[in-house]
């Protein structure tokens, strides 16, 4: 058996499966027979087929930890995405510092390059956001990052890059890593986490608004609503709809900008982003008293 081939044996009966059960719609039970004896190897879109199934990530298929230590970093990484997007920096820093800790106990297993590449991305978040220090974060950040944007790792690492360029060189320079990041997510064949997308256009409709182009900021603003809808994510939705206020109040558009930003607002109380709540609290003033006027 090789991990693959161990890992789908082990999440099928994990879950309570029969190779039947688990082979149904997907291949010949005699296959999954052969695919988990590892007489033969499987093809990517069948493990992609069998994950699904499992109700498991692909990559928990492909991995030499044990699940109760790969679930433990999956549950960090979400952690560090979380606290980067509420710009909890202090809880960021501490999440880093026990991720650290965790992979440091797992050194001799393959995923220890790739996790440890993770937390020198999030390190790296921190010296630009945090510590304002742009040329060690820019540095960082092109030490792990790989030029052909093979994976979502790769495309946030680009993201990230992008926004320190926007501080550091501006917006013209920024866009070329967001407009990069944003064509490689169309070469993927799925994406495995979904607010990849709606993060990278943000960013790319962020710069059309800096270069005064609403209307191309305003239809990738559309587009990002409507992905995030469709897959029942609020993530982003609340700074996106407050774009499009600010995009209305900027055409003299002050109905719709009001309309928006209220929107907004509302999103961010449920999430309790009390630092955008009280932005979009300041531009909902200045559209009232326009109204006003």
């Amino acid at each position: 058996m090789n991990i693959v081939d161990k890992n789908i044996e082990y999440y099928r009966k994990r879950a309570g499966m029969t190779r039947k059960d688990l082979a149904e719609g997907i291949c010949d039970e005699s296959t999954l027979f052969r695919i988990e004896k590892g007489s033969q190897n499987p093809r990517l879109d069948l493990l992609f087929e069998i994950s699904k199934k499992l109700k498991i990530p692909l990559k928990f298929l492909m991995s030499e930890l044990p699940f109760s230590d790969f679930k433990e970093i999956e549950k960090y990484k979400q952690l560090c995405r979380e606290h980067t997007y509420y710009q909890d920096y202090e809880a960021l820093s501490l999440t880093i510092e026990q991720f650290e800790n965790l992979i440091e106990q797992n050194s001799d297993h393959v995923e220890y390059l790739t996790n440890k590449k993770f937390i020198t991305w999030n390190k790296a978040i921190l010296l630009h956001v945090r510590d304002k220090n742009l040329i060690k974060a820019e540095e960082q950040l092109h030490s792990i990052l790989d030029t052909k944007l093979r994976t979502e790792f790769d495309i946030g690492v680009c993201n990230s890059l992008g926004l320190v360029k926007l501080s550091k060189d501006g917006v013209s320079i920024a866009l070329e890593y967001f407009n990069k990041a944003y064509a490689a997510i169309e070469e993927l064949p799925q994406l495995e986490d979904h607010t990849l997308t709606p993060r990278v256009a943000y960013n790319v409709a962020y710069c059309h608004v800096k270069n005064g182009q609403f209307n191309e900021a305003t239809t990738l603003a559309y587009q990002i609503i409507g992905l995030l809808e469709s897959k029942q994510l609020s993530f982003i939705l609340g700074k996106t709809k407050h774009m499009l206020g600010k995009i209305h109040k900027m055409c003299g558009e002050y109905e719709q900008a009001k309309e928006y930003l209220l929107e907004a607002q509302f999103l961010f109380r449920l999430e309790k982003n009390e630092a955008y709540y009280l932005k979009t609290e300041e531009d909902l003033n200045e559209v009232r008293l326009l109204l006003e006027k």
